[in-house]
């Protein structure tokens, strides 16, 4: 049982690690990817995207295109690495329980807390970022009006605002559950005597 909990230890802290890693270098991705976008002034070929009318955006569009790819992307792997730190956290904590250590004191509390806080942050931006891929064909409608269009930008820039402070909040919260787990009651510990 001990070595049982010393391997869901380890998945857990590799499993976060790498989700919190993968968060701060996407961030990091697509802001180059958008930097260098500005920088190198790049321009679409593709249509709707290189239509005149949108020749003030067209840096952005280009890196918004590489910038969905990363997300959906990486995004489904965060998911899945979120996954397995949830389920070998979720599994410890019942060996915890059944070696009779039900309480688990206030850190623990704040690392469940801090845990659930996290995948409900990582599933609304999830749902926003969805929300965020269905607009973005409407940005470059040349049968839209000028009217159109800046509306939808507009809700657009605000699903992207949102999208960002949920994946900032997901990403301390997953930092802080992970940051705990020092401090939180060993359930190695508990079967110190077993082989």
């Amino acid at each position: 049982m001990r070595h049982l909990t010393l391997l869901l230890d380890a998945v857990w802290m590799v499993a976060m690690g790498l989700f919190l890693g993968l968060g701060a270098g996407l961030v990091l991705g697509v802001i180059l990817v958008f930097r260098g976008s500005r920088h190198m002034q790049a321009s679409p070929g593709l249509s709707p995207y290189a239509d005149p009318r949108f020749a003030e955006y067209h840096t952005e569009a280009v890196a918004g295109s590489i910038g969905q790819s990363l997300f959906a992307l990486g995004g489904s792997a965060a998911l899945i690495l979120l996954a397995l730190a949830v389920t070998t956290r979720i599994a410890a904590w019942a060996l915890n329980r059944r070696a009779g250590h039900a309480d688990g004191g206030k850190v623990l509390g704040v690392q469940r807390g801090a845990l659930v806080l996290a995948v409900l942050l990582m599933a609304s931006t999830a749902a926003t970022t969805m929300q965020i891929n269905d607009r973005w064909p409407g940005l470059y409608d040349t049968q839209a009006t000028d009217a159109q269009l800046i509306e939808r930008r507009d809700a657009f820039d605000a699903l992207h605002q949102r999208s960002e402070r949920l994946a900032s909040l997901a990403w301390l919260s997953a930092l802080v559950a992970l940051a705990v787990t020092p401090w939180c009651p060993r359930e190695s510990e508990a079967f110190a005597g077993d082989g």
